[in-house]
């Protein structure tokens, strides 16, 4: 196993996490930096390794990365992913995929033309007990699903971020969070046939909603719902699956499993640093997958999928439809 030479398109927040896997694994190096804010790219290239590259096509002509992490704001997500696919380079695209389906269709088309690798960064995928729960319901251990429940809620002024600028975001927190709650319920129970929507702005005026409930129906027949808010604290849990067998609740770090006979199980965690860190682990699947060893776990369809149903929703709430088909 060779060590892979990366490199960052935006140095937001989020890049910083992704720095932060990379320097987790032992096949990668943090080698190129781009941003179009210069001074940003040269002061998280000094703290986190790397050089700095005046434009993204220099970046990709003098640094030849193998992979790239794309982490710009989700408009900007199209052009540099293409770029990248066409000079070769793999892509770990941050959520959302792009700001709508459309683009995010434009950017798969562009990774089946050119047979180069892009995954979506659907870090929930990864977590230890998001997987633990997954086996669980994959054995059968919950029975028949009949409902699950996601919350993803948080207070948080986004006023003056690029999040509440819907030319750029595509929406609001339904584009924010509720990518990932459609993404994690389609992950546990399948494909989602169905979806109705609400959105409301409880908090500082935007324009673009910061609370939202997203209804699902899964082809298997079971209910979910998304709550969705910038404008009310996180719960304890963020996920509840109700099934006939058992119920199961999972909060950031731990998880119980409670059949309807028998003791209740605990989620026991993992001593491995890289698969404990959500983002050392999607990184690192991602590097075996352009090794040609696995399949990615977070495919570019799954981000359009993703996208899909969370315009279905927008239509809904728009129109206050019962159901939209995505």
């Amino acid at each position: 196993m060779g060590t892979h030479r990366v490199g960052i398109v935006g140095c937001g927040g989020i890049a910083r996490a992704h720095a932060k896997g990379y320097a987790m694994l032992p096949n990668a190096e943090l080698a190129a930096l781009y941003d179009t804010d210069r001074e940003r790219a040269e002061a998280f290239a000094q703290k986190h390794g790397g050089e700095a590259f005046a434009s993204l096509e220099e970046m990709l002509d003098r640094a030849k990365p193998t992979a790239v992490s794309v982490c710009t704001p989700p408009a900007f997500h199209e052009e540099a992913t293409c770029a990248a696919l066409r000079a070769g380079v793999a892509v770990c695209c941050e959520k959302p995929l792009a700001h709508d389906a459309a683009s995010a269709g434009r950017m798969c088309a562009c990774a089946a033309e050119t047979g180069t690798l892009l995954v979506t960064a659907f870090k929930f995928r990864f977590f230890p007990n998001v997987l633990w729960a997954k086996a669980l319901l994959d054995a059968g251990r919950l029975g028949t699903v009949v409902s699950a429940r996601v919350v993803f809620a948080g207070i948080a002024d986004m006023s003056e971020k690029w999040f509440s600028k819907k030319s750029v975001s595509g929406g609001g927190v339904m584009m924010d969070n509720g990518v990932h709650a459609v993404d994690l319920l389609r992950f546990l129970l399948g494909e989602v046939r169905g979806v109705r929507a609400v959105t409301a702005n409880h908090g500082v005026p935007l324009g673009v909603e910061d609370s939202a409930h997203v209804f699902m129906e899964a082809a298997s027949g079971a209910w979910a719902e998304a709550e969705l808010s910038w404008a009310v604290p996180q719960p304890k849990n963020f996920l509840e699956i109700h099934g006939t067998a058992g119920l199961l609740d999972l909060w950031m770090n731990g998880g119980r499993f409670r059949p309807a006979k028998g003791e209740p199980e605990e989620f026991e965690g993992t001593e491995d640093p890289v698969s404990a860190n959500p983002f050392a682990a999607q990184l690192s699947w991602f590097l075996e997958c352009l090794e040609n060893r696995r399949e990615p776990r977070a495919t570019a369809g799954d981000g359009l999928r993703a996208l899909q149903i969370l315009e279905a929703a927008y239509a809904s709430a728009a129109d206050r439809s019962v159901l939209k088909e995505p």
